[in-house]
């Protein structure tokens, strides 16, 4: 499996989606075709299977932030631009990395429930942290978690308006900070 993914990684990053080949990942990762069919339904289920990658790796980002010793104001701000700018720098180092996510969004969103569900635990656990230490004045912790990771979604491919990094990293630092402001005690950080 970690072969095969590797594999259509590298020829995706290559030719793009449309021009790869189940053959050739086959023959890039060493096996037989029908041995890809028996990890994944359809090269479709290979990219979702590269992005839930991506993913995962995001979100372990987050959790090592989630538990440092950092103020809770600190984390959420750091966990959204780790979360942003980890999946903007795997897209844009892929020169097809937009097109495939713009043909295929649908169904890489409905992948992604687990990942949505898992980001807003980690944005509600430091939120409730935040409130416990009399920093934050929430209400609803669990549905702030949740505009939080949807305003990040804001912030993924495509990328409309902002083509720099850091644009985007500018963008999603200053919708954190208001964010932050908003479920804060104070205006202070």
């Amino acid at each position: 499996r970690d072969a095969i993914l590797r594999s259509a990684y590298s020829l995706m990053r290559r030719y793009g989606f449309a021009k790869t080949t189940v053959d050739e990942i086959a023959r890039e990762a060493g096996v037989a075709k029908g041995t890809i069919y028996l990890h994944f339904d359809s090269k479709e289920d290979i990219l979702i299977a590269l992005v839930a990658e991506t993913n995962r790796r995001a979100l372990e980002k987050m959790e090592k932030i989630a538990a440092s010793r950092l103020s809770p104001a600190k984390k959420l701000e750091k966990m959204l631009l780790a979360r942003v700018m980890h999946i903007f720098e795997v897209v844009h180092s892929n020169p097809h990395g937009e097109e495939m996510i713009v043909s295929h969004k649908p169904a890489i969103v409905e992948s992604l429930d687990w990942f949505f569900r898992d980001q807003a635990k980690l944005y509600e656990r430091v939120i409730r942290e935040g409130k416990q230490q009399g920093v934050f004045a929430e209400k609803t912790p669990r549905e702030a978690a949740r505009l939080l990771g949807n305003l990040s979604e804001l912030l993924t491919p495509p990328y409309y308006r902002l083509t720099a990094r850091s644009e985007v990293e500018s963008f999603a630092r200053g919708m954190a900070r208001r964010f932050i402001r908003g479920i804060s005690k104070n205006d202070s950080r």
